[in-house]
């Protein structure tokens, strides 16, 4: 096989996680976040709420309305960072082409590694094998000539196993799938499509082609393409991050020092991830959503910053700046955009200065990657949350 693409995607990842942290809710029905009498909404579920129809993105309340048996629990951002971390290290060791799509999804590229890999299916067994064995997720896998395919092959795989496409069976494996299965179909195209008697992926495929176009536009050749199983991604690819970044919605609160001490976290959870995809951010962007739901946002740019310290120093400059006491706040985020690798204009001086900070941080992050990350942060961040009154703290 000239090109072979594994897409491999951790199973119910936050509530994987969330069950060996608490081994009492395996088999039991999971919510991972929000609060069943209160605000949120549901950021994970387990398979066994999915039967009540929970689903991810809808509100606490009405999950609990479908699934009032389910256990609500906070999720541990800490550990799924480290978790994400631990399984790309082990995806390493069978290729070094490992792209992270997401959090709980990768992408390895075995192309022109026939020779020295075994069968699709036995690599697949091996790959899941080793990965429950070192952190014991249950990871689903698709194996195909494209990443189009494999990814939509490890969503037919789950829960827990492995689907090869052979080469040249892309377009008969896609064509009896609905068309919620295709990766870029929203619920306003399958309503266009379903509309003219078009239900299945094959269908969308043996369509002619004047017809999508004068439905979807420039995208209906290019989605065409796709449920023939034509698009051709690999994980060699560069995947262009725009933004990266982290919010937390909590108990309504006016106290500046709350807010600070949740903007240093969410800060660290940012910076860990711009210094692992080698970046710096050149525009930091502060959200608040107040009580009443009003939601604003504020940004600064900043000349290449990559340190917790400075990236925090700019957003509590923005929260002090913005952030009016009359009205309580319920969401704080921040997102680092404006991402790049390049530091070959800075000064000299400059430059040197960067680098010793860069060698601070990849040892602070190394530590981080392997404990989670409360297990070391700033003194910035420690005075953060040590000015907290003790009530708000516990």
């Amino acid at each position: 096989m000239e090109s072979l693409i594994v897409h491999a995607d951790l199973d119910t990842f936050y509530v994987s996680v969330q069950r060996l942290l608490d081994p009492s809710l395996v088999g039991r029905p999971v919510i991972v976040g929000g609060d069943p009498h209160g605000r949120g909404i549901v950021a994970a579920c387990s398979y066994e709420t999915r039967a009540f129809g929970v689903r991810s993105g809808m509100t606490a309340r009405d999950a609990y309305r479908l699934c009032p048996q389910a256990v609500f629990v906070r999720g541990h951002g800490e550990y799924y960072g480290y978790y994400s971390r631990l399984v790309k290290n082990i995806l390493e060791d069978f290729t070094p082409e490992v792209a992270p799509m997401s959090i709980d999804e990768f992408r390895l590229d075995f192309s022109g590694m026939e020779r020295m890999c075994p069968a699709p299916s036995a690599l697949a067994e091996r790959i899941r094998e080793k990965v429950y064995l070192h952190t014991g997720l249950p990871i689903s896998l698709g194996l195909a000539t494209n990443g189009l395919v494999a990814k939509v092959a490890s969503g037919q795989a789950k829960p827990d196993g492995y689907r090869v496409v052979p080469p040249g069976e892309e377009a008969a494996f896609l064509a009896p799938l609905p068309l919620g299965k295709m990766p870029g179909i929203g619920p306003v195209t399958e309503r266009m499509l379903t509309e003219r008697g078009l239900t299945t992926l094959g269908d969308v495929a043996r369509v002619p082609l004047v017809m999508l176009r004068a439905l979807l536009g420039k995208h209906g050749e290019a989605l065409r393409m796709k449920c023939k199983g034509e698009q051709v991604i690999t994980a060699r690819e560069t995947r262009t991050v725009k933004t990266l970044g982290h919010e937390s919605t909590f108990k309504d609160t006016a106290d500046p020092a709350k807010l600070r001490a949740i903007l240093a976290g969410l800060t660290a959870e940012a910076g860990f991830r711009l210094r692992g995809g080698g970046y710096t951010t050149r525009l930091v962007i502060l959200k608040l959503r107040y009580s009443d739901f009003e939601t604003h946002t504020h940004q600064r740019r900043v000349d290449a910053l990559f340190s917790d310290d400075a990236i925090f120093k700019v957003g509590c400059e923005l929260l002090e700046s913005t952030f009016s006491r009359r009205v309580s706040v319920r969401l704080v985020g921040i997102r680092l955009a404006g991402l790049v690798r390049d530091l070959h204009q800075l000064p000299l001086f400059e430059w040197q200065r960067r680098i010793k900070r860069q060698e601070l941080y990849a040892a602070i992050d190394s530590v981080r990657g392997r404990f989670g990350l409360e297990s070391l942060t700033t003194l910035t961040a420690h005075q953060a949350r040590e000015r907290l009154p003790a009530e708000a703290s516990a």
